[in-house]
Order: structure tokens, then C-alpha cells, then sequence
């Protein structure tokens, strides 16, 4: 099923809160085997089982809508046009920054500024993304961006995101955020309305994990794959592991980023 007719249809039997304005990405995931640029650090490692058992979040305004915000990447005129329009709910939403909201912000007064505004809100929650992990790690766990890369990647992209990070890495060291970022949970879920939501950064088995990719989704993009280089052979997501995989952590919806493609 292509993403596009799998979240229509699960819109069909959401409550009418649950839109598309108020949940980023709706889509499942099942696990496939990739090539990447690094290893992943057992830190990152998880599993359907793990999410199934794990306790549900209190949301701190549970009748208000949900934002989940994934890849911010350290931008804060994204962070102040979403502080924005939640200012015009009728009351305050709750905002999920599901990881990765630094990476640009290389600067400590911008590192500060995205940091404060997601960490400090009373109705703000987060996760963790592999930048946060990596960021927040002492200076002999740090691997790099903490990306895992398909290897369609080039290496050029991979040596640049490698050097943000390493130069993030040396602002948060000093900063005041550290240990929390530092503390921040893999993946979170929560219950809205009767429905179970899996909110997490890459996918159900890694921090940094791309089965959710845009080219990945079956049936697979001929024109997506072809611009990105990818392989003929390259592993191709199911609708039917999507199906047990949610199935097997209990989530109805899972709200994901980490891929760069809706």
C-alpha cells in the first residue's frame, strides 16, 4: 500500500482531533537490514516488544490537540513559526519534539535559544534523536552524527554531518543542557482519545533506523529511488510487517522523523 492511501485510510477511523495538522507523520514501520555509515550504538538499539511494555506519558493537556515536531534541526525561525500557530489554539497544544531539534544551532546563543524553548515549556515533551545522543555523550562514546547513513549516501554528506555534530558536540559540553538531553527517552508513547500513539525517532529497532524512509515504503518510487541513486535491490517495506510490527508494540498510529522525506 503507498503511504499516501495507508494514511488515508487510517484517518478514516481516527477521531476527527487527530488530523493532519495536529499529528506530523502518521505511518508504521517494520525493520529491514541496511548498509550504513556507521555502526549504531547499543544506546540507540530498541524493539516493538520494549515499546509494548513501556509506560504511557501523561500528556500535559490532554483535550488540547498534539504537534509532533521532527527535524527541526536547530532552526529557530521553524521553532518560532510553530510557537507561532500554537499561540492561536484555543488552548495550549501539546508539542512532541520527537529528536534532532539541534543541529544547525551550532552558535551558543542559538544552541540556548532551541534548547530552552523545547526543554523548558510545561506543555512541550521530547525525545531523544540521534543528535541528541550524540551530543550529550561523553567525548570517548561520541561516534560521530550518529546518522547511520544508507549507503547511497555519499561519503561527502556523511563527512559534513560528522563535522556539525563534533562542533555541537563542544557547545553542549558547556552548556547548561547537557545532562538533560542527555536523559531524554529513545521513543515515548502516549494515548489520545482512546487512540495509542508510538512517537520515536528513525524506527522501532534504532535511533537511527530508515525502514520509515520515503524510498523504502513499498511499492517503492521508481523516480524517488532513481534521484537518490539508490540500488535496484534495495530493501523494500511491507505492508504486512508494517502491520505486525504495530501490532506487536501496541500502537495505533506511530508519528516518526529522522529520514528527511515525508
Amino acid at each position: 500500500m503507498h503511504q499516501k492511501h495507508l494514511i488515508k485510510q487510517l484517518s478514516q477511523h481516527l477521531p476527527k482531533q487527530l488530523t493532519a495538522r495536529t499529528i506530523s507523520f502518521l505511518h508504521p514501520h517494520r525493520t529491514v537490514k541496511r548498509l550504513s555509515s556507521s555502526s549504531c550504538p547499543l544506546s540507540y538499539r530498541s524493539s516493538p516488544a520494549e515499546f509494548a511494555l513501556a509506560p504511557t506519558t501523561e500528556l500535559p493537556n490532554p483535550t488540547s490537540p498534539i504537534y509532533v515536531v521532527g527535524g527541526l534541526y536547530g532552526n529557530t525561525q521553524a521553532l518560532k513559526a510553530i510557537i507561532n500557530l500554537a499561540s492561536k489554539e484555543t488552548s495550549p497544544p501539546n508539542i512532541i519534539f520527537n529528536g534532532d531539534f539541534n543541529f544547525f544551532n551550532i552558535h551558543p546563543s542559538t544552541f540556548s535559544t532551541i534548547n530552552s524553548t523545547v526543554l523548558s515549556s510545561p506543555f512541550h515533551l521530547s525525545t531523544a534523536g540521534n543528535i541528541e545522543r550524540e551530543i550529550s555523550t561523553e567525548s570517548s562514546n561520541y561516534i560521530g552524527c550518529g546518522c547511520s547513513y544508507p549507503s547511497f549516501v555519499s561519503q561527502s554528506t556523511i563527512t559534513r554531518s560528522d563535522k556539525i555534530v563534533k562542533s555541537l558536540h563542544s557547545t553542549c559540553a558547556t552548556s547548561t543542557y547537557n545532562s538533560q538531553l542527555g536523559k531524554l527517552p529513545n521513543f515515548m508513547k502516549i494515548e489520545y482519545h482512546g487512540v495509542k500513539i508510538a512517537v520515536l525517532h528513525g524506527d522501532f529497532h534504532s535511533l537511527s533506523g530508515w525502514s520509515f524512509s520515503a524510498e523504502s515504503m513499498s511499492p517503492p518510487s521508481p523516480t524517488l529511488r532513481a534521484s537518490l541513486s539508490v540500488a535496484p535491490d534495495y530493501p523494500t517495506t511491507q505492508e504486512s510487517d508494517v502491520v505486525e510490527m504495530c501490532e506487536e508494540a501496541g500502537g495505533e498510529i506511530v508519528a516518526f522523523s529522522h529520514t528527511r522525506f515525508p
